[in-house]
């Protein structure tokens, strides 16, 4: 349900969906190759590209929302070094 409401602007679905993800952004930004090329900006980096993510997400099957942001997130990391 945070979902549909982060997209239409509510900050506090935001802040929760970002306390949620807040473990797979630090493991992903963290990983020495992704750090190695990107250094402190790596999550930063992550953190733009979940929202953008977030706010870009059209689907409804919203138990699979955790796979596909992961998975978007290792290929934009893949695709930028």
């Amino acid at each position: 349900m945070l979902l549909p409401e982060a997209q239409a602007g509510n900050e506090l679905a935001v802040q929760r969906l970002c306390n949620g993800f807040a473990p797979l952004i630090f493991k992903l930004s963290y990983r020495p190759t992704v750090y190695k090329v990107l250094g402190d900006d790596a999550e930063n980096t992550a953190w733009m590209w979940f929202l953008e993510f977030v706010n870009s997400y059209h689907g409804n099957k919203y138990s699979r929302f955790p796979g596909l942001v992961r998975r978007y997130l290792i290929f934009k990391f893949v695709r930028y070094m």
